[in-house]
């Protein structure tokens, strides 16, 4: 699926497309203004690698502290995952901003286009995450086994028929995995499926 959905497609399909004259994403990159220097390659790793570290120190607080403490406390709250990515941008407002010479409007400017579009794939993946919840409190997982156990379905295809209904009923791929995931695991574990992997490459296909 991947072959034939990425460079099979993408060589298909790309002499076929006819771009607009006037294209507002390529005016985008292109038309900015030359910068005489950008941030080194070592601020840029730290800072992306930041939320990272954090998060790994938060997972092993208590074996670095004494549980209870209030310095376990402090690494399990910076270790939270919505601390570390928020301190990072944070920090990223400085190390990529203000320090290379963006004043404040340049770096709002800079926000709304990198985060605006976060706020829609976090309504994606709620609404899957909801929509998950509504099948399981129907019976529909129960159901789906019973099914499963009565026809002697394989998980993966289950798993990979289950997934693509739910995109064509959807259109969303995101709620469609996310959906799709919630309801066929409690199917694989029911049915004892030893290979868990490749149910996940299979719903994820």
């Amino acid at each position: 699926t991947a072959i034939i959905a990425g460079p099979l497609y993408a060589k298909f399909i790309v002499p076929r497309i006819q771009l607009p004259a006037e294209n507002p994403l390529e005016r985008q990159f292109l038309e900015r203004e030359p910068r005489d220097s950008l941030p080194g390659f070592g601020i840029t790793m730290a800072t992306i690698l930041l939320p990272v570290v954090l998060m790994l120190i938060g997972g092993w607080a208590n074996l670095i502290s004494t549980p209870g403490t209030g310095f376990n406390q402090f690494l399990l709250f910076i270790g939270n995952s919505v601390i570390a990515l928020l301190l990072a941008t944070l920090l990223s407002f400085w190390t990529l901003g203000l320090a290379q010479g963006f004043n404040r409007e340049s770096i709002l400017k800079f926000t709304n286009e990198c985060l605006a579009p976060t706020a829609s794939i976090t309504l994606l993946v709620g609404a899957g995450g909801g929509l998950n919840r509504i099948l399981v409190d129907a019976g529909v997982t129960d159901q789906i086994v019973g099914l499963a156990h009565e026809f002697h379905l394989s998980p993966l295809l289950m798993g990979w028929l289950f997934a693509a209904l739910m995109r064509i009923a959807t259109g969303s791929a995101t709620v469609a995995m996310t959906t799709a995931s919630g309801v066929v695991a409690p199917v694989a574990i029911g049915l004892g499926y030893p290979h868990p992997e490749l149910l996940v490459l299979a719903t994820g296909a």
